[in-house]
């Protein structure tokens, strides 16, 4: 029997760097264009101060809040490493800054520099992690319209939390993600990608809404300056092996699993038995 081990997270000519925030997370970073954007959704409990971020899970006090708040789809903490944690607007304009030291969460106009680069109508499909749950291959249910993922920014469905605090926007069929630009009183710009389209949405709903948050570092890259990478310099160490879920579990023929190391990276895996 032969075994062909898959390493679907491997994309060529893309520049990824690190950033950790204030709680010791370490997130891959993808250079897109002038722009350094994180390519996972964020999981601090922490401003960058060092103030907590409340974890708030009942829906009456979501509804109501008029303050940063967090939680995870559905209040459940197996989403945490994959989808990372969802936020009301609030949290996104806190002054205390909800994004690393020398990060700040993407204007309305810098997620448009972004879409713009990526060509407009078909950056969505350029944004989106490929591969499908059906086949086992992915994270975002069938057809995941366009996605190709050239761009590195691994854009994963991570649903909503409504203003009544429900959890409407079901995880692998969307994802939204805020901008720090608001819309009237009550509303803000938002991004959202989808399963059955490769265009992003550009729109705005409730501040009180929750969603996931990318972040865009403050300083632009020089796209003249040639990029080295330099290796590792010492062998990462792999930790543990995760589901769909985020359940700790051993290599599995023919299902997709996520291998999570030492240095913050995290590689998907489809061992196929043959």
């Amino acid at each position: 029997m032969r075994k062909l081990i898959l390493l679907l997270f491997l994309l060529p000519c893309i520049a990824f760097g690190q950033v950790a925030d204030i709680d010791g997370n370490v997130y891959q970073t993808v250079v897109i264009g002038a722009q350094e954007w994180m390519a996972e959704n964020l999981r601090t409990t922490k401003y960058a101060n060092g103030d907590f971020i409340p974890n708030v899970t009942n829906a009456n006090q979501w509804s109501n809040l008029t303050t940063g708040a967090w939680c995870h789809n559905s209040n459940d903490s197996l989403y945490e490493t994959i989808y990372g944690k969802l936020y009301n607007w609030y949290t996104v304009d806190d002054s205390r800054n909800v994004c690393p030291m020398g990060w700040h969460v993407p204007t309305d106009g810098g997620w448009t520099t972004l879409t713009d680069y990526l060509g407009g109508g078909v950056a969505g499909g350029k944004m989106k992690d490929v591969g499908t749950t059906q086949a086992g291959t992915g994270l975002w249910r069938s057809p995941n319209t366009g996605a190709t993922n050239s761009s590195g920014f691994t854009g994963l469905p991570g649903g909503t939390r409504s203003t009544d605090g429900s959890f409407a926007a079901i995880v692998e069929r969307y994802g939204y993600w805020w901008s720090s630009t608001e819309n009237f009183t009550s509303y803000a710009f938002y991004r959202k990608l989808g399963k059955d389209y490769g265009h992003v949405v550009r729109s705005s709903l409730h501040k009180d809404d929750g969603f996931s948050v990318r972040c865009l570092n403050k300083t632009l890259i020089d796209t003249t300056a040639t990029t080295i990478t330099e290796p590792p310099t010492k062998p990462k160490e792999l930790l543990t092996i995760t589901d769909l879920l985020g359940r700790t579990t051993h290599p599995t023929p023919n299902t997709l699993l996520f291998y999570i190391y030492d240095d913050g990276s995290v590689e998907k895996r489809v061992q196929l038995d043959r």
